[in-house]
């Protein structure tokens, strides 16, 4: 280095050449109130008490923790082998806990699943007993249809023309002939928006066929001339009840699947007089307003259509006035009455409510 880099002007000796642990002639930074660090860097004027935080993003725009982090990172510091270790344990930790957690959330799901399951199979198991013990009444239908034709054999007195005109009117015996096919069925589109509220029997979505539709379009057949009614072969007797379980349609407490068929037997004219009466607009209503689907077909009676027995029949007993009604029971043993809502239909026939 030469001589005239050496010295500065005046015969100032440069900040590079002075002796470890000297000075420089003149006032330091510190008196000077200056400073490289802008977290200390003081205040440009008067402090206003309204613009604190205005004062404060100014003074200091970086957190003093970061600041510290920069430094120590510029002096190539680096975190130390137990924060490294405390650091790895917290992740550990908290990775255990968001496992858990998701864990638990997944738990009520499984839970609500295996009880429904549960409940699925009980109710099947129901609809098994309950085919069985209509399969043993009907056994024990025709053991009794038996002994009266023995009984009338024996004593000369034929009653098989009254009782059969009486079990037609109770819908005890099944019946063949010509009549109408009603098919109503959930619009295409028809979706419900909350399946968890559907399955707890929430609202019902529009276009989806209900207990009242079905209701509305047996009724408008009793009216045009119906004498025989099933509904997804469920026989409709004067203690028939239509009515619904959430989203489920129930005949004779029966739950019935979609689409609904509503077999009616009558006279020819049962059609036209359909079409022509408040059945007819109904469906025409429901198609056009809530895009339901709904179908009607004549047959004949070579076509074979049969409507089938209805089921138990309880016993009713006739008493003067005054006097209380004598206790029912059917062939389970429990009491029996006529189901709500229930009442008579037009001309006297078969009801449902």
């Amino acid at each position: 280095m030469r001589e005239s880099d050496e010295r500065a002007p005046d015969g100032a000796v440069p900040d590079s050449v002075l002796p470890d642990g000297v000075l420089p002639d003149g006032p330091s930074p510190a008196d000077t109130g200056a400073t490289s660090d802008p977290a200390r860097r003081p205040p440009l004027g008067p402090v206003d008490a309204s613009m604190s935080l205005i004062n404060e993003l100014l003074n200091r725009p970086l957190d003093p923790g970061y600041a510290a982090a920069a430094r120590r990172r510029a002096r190539g510091e680096r975190a130390g082998a137990a924060q490294r270790v405390v650091i790895g344990l917290l992740a550990v930790a908290l990775g255990v806990l968001v496992g858990v957690a998701i864990t638990n959330l997944r738990v009520p799901a499984a839970a609500s699943a295996q009880a429904r399951e549960e409940l699925v199979h009980r109710i099947d198991a129901a609809n098994a007993d309950a085919a069985g013990r209509e399969a043993r009444i009907a056994r024990l239908r025709g053991e009794v249809d038996a002994l009266g034709a023995r009984a009338a054999s024996e004593t000369g007195e034929d009653p098989s023309a009254a009782v059969a005109v009486l079990g037609i009117q109770a819908g005890s015996v099944a019946m063949t002939g010509p009549g109408l096919q009603v098919t109503l069925d959930d619009a295409p589109d028809a979706t419900v928006a909350d399946p968890e509220q559907a399955q707890r029997g929430g609202a019902f979505a529009p276009g989806r066929i209900v207990a009242r539709d079905v209701q509305a379009v047996v009724n408008a057949l009793w009216e045009s001339g119906a004498e025989a009614i099933a509904i997804n072969g469920q026989r409709l007797t004067s203690t028939s009840a239509i009515r619904h379980a959430g989203q489920a349609i129930l005949v004779n407490y029966r739950p019935l699947t979609r689409p609904y068929v509503i077999t009616a037997l009558g006279p020819p004219t049962l059609q036209s007089r359909f079409a022509d009466g408040p059945g007819g607009a109904y469906l025409a209503e429901l198609s056009s307003a809530y895009n339901a689907v709904t179908g009607t077909e004549a047959f004949a009676a070579a076509d074979r259509r049969q409507v089938p027995a209805g089921p138990a029949l309880s016993l009713r007993y006739a008493r003067p006035d005054g006097q209380p009604a004598a206790t029912q029971t059917t062939p389970n043993g429990t009491s029996n009455g006529t189901p709500n809502g229930t009442g008579p239909t037009p001309g006297g026939k078969e009801t449902t409510s």
